[in-house]
Order: C-alpha cells, then sequence, then structure tokens
C-alpha cells in the first residue's frame, strides 16, 4: 500500500509525539519503581510452608494470589442513545473496512497509543517497509492495519478517551454500536452530505448484504460477538446503507464535520477534538489517496481481510407456529470469521478468534482425615508459589521491557531533534524558495502592468476614435437641426425643443452615436392663410424627409465605412484585444441601429399625425367655406368666383 495521505503539518505532530513520549517516559519510571516495590514485598513475604501449615494461615496468600492472577473488570455501565450517536459520529461515514479497522483497534487503546508514537520515530517507513516493520510488531491485526492510515491513526490517539469508551462500547455491546452507525449514515443520506461520487460508493439496501465468503463458511449468529449488556439500546434500522470504494485499490478517508454534516445540528462527543480544522459545514470532503498495492495484501491484515456485516432486520412470518430463522447480528469480520474483541486495555494476543473454554476444576473429595488433608493443603502451596514465582518472572520482565523502552524513548528524542533540525533547514530552503518566487511574481507583475498600461492605450486610441465619430455625427445633426429651425415656424420651436432634450436625453442613456434627433411636430398652426401655402409646406415637408433619409443613409455607410478602417487597424496591433472592441463596437452599432429605427418610426407618425391634422384643417376650412358661400347667397357671385379661382389654384 502506498499511502500519500500525510498530515500537511509534521512538525506540529511531532512536538505532540515528544510531550507524549515524555509523559510515556515517567509514567514507564513511576511503574518500575512500583513493579521493584512489589517484588521486594513479594520475596519478603514468601515463606516455605510445611505440611503442617494451618488452613489460616495459607488462606490470605491464596485470596492475593486469586487477585494477581484474575483481575475482576468494573461493571459496565451502557451509554444511552444519544451518547452512542455522539460517540460513532466522526467515523460512521468512513467506509465499511476502515469502519472494521477503527471500532477493532478501539479495543486496544494502549496499541493505538505505541502505534501512533511508533510511526513518529520511523517516517521514513514507506509501503513495503512499513508493511513489512509493523507486521512484525507485537500488535492487533486491527493496528497494523491502522498503520497504513496514519491519519486516523493519530485522530484515535488524540482522543484517547473517546478511542476507549469507543472500544468499551464494541466489546460490551457491538449491535448498539453497529446500529448507532447505520442510523448516522442515514441521516447523511437524508441530508444530502452522503452520496455517490469518485471517492466513495454509498447502496442502500431493506437488508444488510451478506459477505459470500461469511456465508459459505456457515457461520451464523453464535459466533458473533456476545452482547455484555442486556437489551439493546439501539434498535436495528428499517434499511442498511453500505459505503465501499469504487476502485478496490485506491481508499479515500473522508473529512468532514461531525456536528453538522448529518443535517439537524448535534452536539460533539464530550471531549473530542480534531487533530485539523474539518472542512466546511455540511460538506463531505476528502483526503489523499492511499493506494493498495498487492504486497500489503499477502499480509493475513490487509485491506480486504477486513469487512462488516451489518446483520438483518427482522422479518414478520406468516407461519406462526413455525420456529424463527436465527438472526444474524450485526459484527465485523476478519479473514472470513467473527471478529472476537477482548476486553480494552486486557495483555496477551488478540481476540480474533473464540476464546477456549477454561477447564473446570474437579471438585474436591471430602476429607476423609487430617493426613489428606494436609496433602491437599500443601499441593495448594505449591501452587500459589509456583504463582508468585510466574508473576515475579513477569514483573522482571516488565522491567526490563520498561527499561527498553526508556532507552527507545532516549533515541526517539534524538531523532526527533534531528527531525527538528531537519524541519528548520527545510524552512530555510523554504523560504528561500518562497523570495524566489515572490521576486518572479513581482516581475511577473511588473510585465503584466506594462501589458495592461498597452492596453489602455489602446483603448484610449480607439474611445478618440469613438469621439471622433461622434463629432462628426454632432455636426451633421447640428447642420440638420438648423435647416430645420429655418423651414419651422415659432410657435412650433418650444414643442420641437423640448422633443429635441427629450431625444438626446434617450440617446445619452444608450450610449449612440446619434445624439439629437429630429424634432417631431406636435403643434399646428391655429391659423393658416390659405390653402396654398399649406400645401407647399407638405410639400417642404416630404422633401425634408427624403434629405434626411438621404443624410441617415450617408452617415450609416460613413459609420460602416470608418468602422471598417478601424477594426483593419486594430487587428494588425493585438488580435485578441481587437475580438473585444469589435464585439463592443458591433453592440454599439447595434443601438445606433436601433435608435435610427426608433427615430425613423417616430418621424413616420408625426408625419401622419400631421397629414391626419392637416387633412382636419382642409376639413374645417373647407366647412367653413361652404357655410360662408351659403351666407353670401347668390347675389355674392365676384366673391364666388373668387373661391372658384382659390379652388382651381388648390386643385393646381
Amino acid at each position: 500500500m502506498k499511502v500519500t495521505d500525510i498530515p500537511a503539518a509534521a512538525s506540529a505532530r511531532q512536538d505532540r509525539h515528544g510531550d507524549r513520549r515524555h509523559g510515556f517516559a515517567l509514567g514507564a519510571a513511576a511503574i518500575t519503581v512500583a513493579a521493584l516495590l512489589a517484588a521486594c514485598n513479594d520475596e519478603a513475604g514468601k515463606t516455605p510452608q510445611t505440611s503442617g501449615s494451618s488452613p489460616a494461615a495459607s488462606t490470605p496468600a491464596t485470596a492475593a494470589t486469586a487477585e494477581v492472577a484474575a483481575p475482576m473488570p468494573a461493571a459496565y455501565t451502557a451509554p444511552s442513545a444519544d451518547v452512542l450517536y455522539k460517540m460513532v459520529a466522526p467515523i460512521a461515514l468512513y467506509p465499511d473496512r476502515l469502519v472494521a479497522q477503527i471500532l477493532a483497534g478501539a479495543t486496544h487503546p494502549d496499541q493505538v497509543a505505541s502505534a501512533e508514537v511508533w510511526l513518529a520515530q520511523n517516517p521514513g517507513l514507506k509501503n513495503d517497509a512499513l508493511a513489512q516493520a509493523a507486521h512484525a510488531q507485537p500488535w492487533d491485526p486491527s493496528i497494523k492495519s491502522l498503520t497504513l492510515f496514519p491519519n486516523v491513526l493519530e485522530q484515535m490517539a488524540s482522543n484517547i478517551p473517546w478511542t476507549t469508551a469507543l472500544g468499551k462500547a464494541y466489546y460490551n455491546a457491538p449491535a448498539d454500536v453497529l446500529n448507532a452507525i447505520q442510523e448516522m449514515r442515514i441521516r447523511a443520506n437524508k441530508a444530502g452530505s452522503l452520496k455517490n461520487s469518485r471517492q466513495i460508493k454509498v447502496t442502500v439496501a431493506e437488508n444488510a448484504p451478506e459477505n459470500a465468503s461469511w456465508a459459505e463458511s456457515g457461520s451464523s449468529a453464535e459466533s458473533a460477538p456476545m452482547a455484555m449488556v442486556a437489551g439493546p439500546v439501539i434498535p436495528a434500522p428499517q434499511e442498511y446503507i453500505q459505503i465501499s470504494e469504487p476502485d478496490p485499490g485506491v481508499v479515500y478517508v473522508p473529512r468532514y464535520d461531525p456536528a453538522v454534516v448529518y443535517g439537524t445540528p448535534m452536539p460533539v462527543y464530550d471531549g473530542y477534538q480534531y487533530a485539523a480544522a474539518p472542512v466546511a459545514a455540511g460538506l463531505l470532503g476528502f483526503g489523499s489517496a492511499v493506494i493498495i498495492q498487492q504486497t500489503i495484501e499477502r499480509r493475513p491484515w490487509g485491506w480486504n481481510a477486513w469487512d462488516m456485516r451489518w446483520g438483518r432486520r427482522r422479518e414478520h412470518r406468516h407461519d406462526r407456529d413455525a420456529a424463527p430463522a436465527p438472526r444474524p447480528l450485526p459484527t465485523i469480520v476478519y479473514n472470513d470469521r467473527p471478529y472476537m474483541p477482548r476486553p480494552p486495555g486486557a495483555d496477551g494476543e488478540h481476540g480474533n478468534h473464540p476464546r477456549p473454554p477454561r477447564p473446570e476444576r474437579p471438585p474436591l473429595p471430602q476429607r476423609p482425615d487430617a493426613e489428606q488433608w494436609r496433602q491437599q493443603q500443601a499441593a495448594l502451596i505449591a501452587q500459589q508459589q509456583v504463582a508468585q514465582e510466574q508473576h515475579q518472572r513477569a514483573i522482571r520482565d516488565q522491567v526490563r521491557d520498561q527499561a527498553r523502552q526508556q532507552q527507545d524513548q532516549d533515541r526517539a528524542q534524538a531523532e526527533r531533534q534531528r527531525l527538528r533540525e531537519q524541519q528548520e533547514q527545510q524552512q530555510r530552503q523554504w523560504q528561500a524558495q518562497q523570495q524566489e518566487r515572490v521576486q518572479r511574481d513581482q516581475d511577473m507583475q511588473h510585465r503584466r502592468e506594462a501589458q495592461a498600461q498597452e492596453q489602455a492605450q489602446q483603448q484610449a486610441a480607439f474611445a478618440n476614435q469613438q469621439r471622433m465619430r461622434e463629432e462628426q455625427m454632432r455636426q451633421q445633426q447640428d447642420l440638420q437641426h438648423r435647416e430645420q429651425q429655418a423651414r419651422q415656424q415659432a410657435q412650433q420651436q418650444a414643442a420641437q425643443e423640448q422633443q429635441q432634450r427629450q431625444m438626446q436625453e434617450h440617446a445619452r442613456q444608450q450610449q449612440a452615436a446619434f445624439v439629437n434627433q429630429q424634432r417631431m411636430q406636435e403643434q399646428q398652426m391655429r391659423q393658416q392663410q390659405d390653402l396654398q401655402r399649406q400645401e407647399q409646406q407638405a410639400r417642404q415637408q416630404a422633401q425634408q424627409q427624403a434629405a434626411q433619409e438621404q443624410q441617415q443613409r450617408q452617415m450609416q455607410e460613413l459609420a460602416r465605412q470608418q468602422q471598417a478602417r478601424a477594426q483593419a487597424d486594430q487587428q494588425r496591433m493585438l488580435q485578441e484585444q481587437q475580438r473585444a472592441q469589435q464585439q463592443a463596437f458591433q453592440q454599439q452599432q447595434q443601438q445606433q441601429a436601433m435608435l435610427q429605427q426608433r427615430a425613423a418610426e417616430m418621424q413616420r407618425q408625426q408625419q401622419e399625425r400631421q397629414q391626419q391634422q392637416m387633412q382636419q384643417q382642409q376639413q374645417r376650412m373647407q366647412q367653413a367655406q361652404a357655410q360662408a358661400r351659403a351666407a353670401a347667397g347668390q347675389g355674392a357671385m365676384p366673391h364666388g368666383n373668387d373661391r372658384r379661382d382659390r379652388g382651381e389654384r388648390r386643385e393646381n
């Protein structure tokens, strides 16, 4: 396995290991002194027993030996469901195989701390060398597997109270712990935090998936670890969620905040601390990949040696008379067998196999006489002496081990000092590299500023061209405005100026080239001297409209020519900048065209209104003339002839 998931803050972890090893050294010294005192007391208190010893004298020794040989574990108090939820929250979203290793390793908190210190003392071990060195250690298989995940092992070692509590909970009530993990996965799934990705594969089913090798081995619920408490605290879930790795050769360790990733905010387990800051709230991140290698899989404690059996929810049977099938209990699977945990903190070999039954002591026969009783008592005393000698040998071995550990710690202290000096040297090299990088960044910034200045100059040149075009358009519009003022009457001037201001404001808002457009006539002449002058004005307006349209076409043609020349010049300078400027110019040209269309539409509407007004005025004048003729009567013939002459002239 190639482990690339190494913490970034290596120096901080080394300092923390140094403090922890210093504490271990003090504790080891205290244990050594206590062991020596106990050995001296045992030697001083041990007296040879004869066949004539009294029963009263042998009874205290027997009790003391029993206490040394078989200490009674303290009574276990099952935590509540809420405490179990908080306890499993930091690991519930890990892959199933990694959860199996963590739960099994939690039953060995002393080995967790030792393995974490061992990893800090051997930072150069990688891949096969790491696996070979871990395999040689007297650790539980779960601890050896966790050495391939240093971040996980460090997190467990940094929270020994939590690790110990988790191991005790699994040892005494494994079903409650695994049901709590499933409950937290269901919460994360409902909150949308747990879903398929490139790093993990999430499978949801009503019944937990069966392990093929487990089914073939013929194991049943009787082989699984039995709960040490009465009754489940957390019932079996209605569905099961399995988390695995999409690529069997690559493992990703999730990173998340247990307080928020499960939807509803929940408190963190008391005293639990992170070795590194968690990811953003509500998200599920991942560390670096851990690549599985075939050399690791050849180890009996490799990645695929571990698995989880989540059990199966109880099914309702219609045949009440038939005996119910045995319900598989959730448990950890190690090498196709249920992992049998041992009491947390106990010494000796790991419990990955059922504990052999203790041989029953044969009942003592009734005492026929005093001689037989003395023989039995002498045999019992001999057994006690053998037990004491074994205990003393164990103490001497422990003292030697502690002395050896002290030497290892001294060597580790020297190694830590060397690593600190090496880290300081690396820090100096890193600072030099940073300075060089800063210098390169400054040079790059200067080049960017020069490019930005050149780009600003090009933009200024383009802006000058735009202003020149706008100035030409304004001059043409001013000329057109003066011609219109010469043809229009004084009564229309106020309305035309107001409309011109509105058109100028609209043109400025659209950033168009045409600022002033033709003013539209909103008011008409109240009185016209004769019909001939009105007709002449109508013809003049038509001519003006044609001239305006011709000028607009010329202006558009001139603008297109100027745009083509500007685009040709700009393409020779910078191609990328030219595309951006051309897009901006095309947008402005479209706005100008839209403005021209609006102006033409407004002019057409104004002309239509003027024609309608002129027709209405003509109709009113005709009505007035008809009324005048009717009033004058037939006697005013000269006037009638004059009116007919005016009518003929109007028709001409």
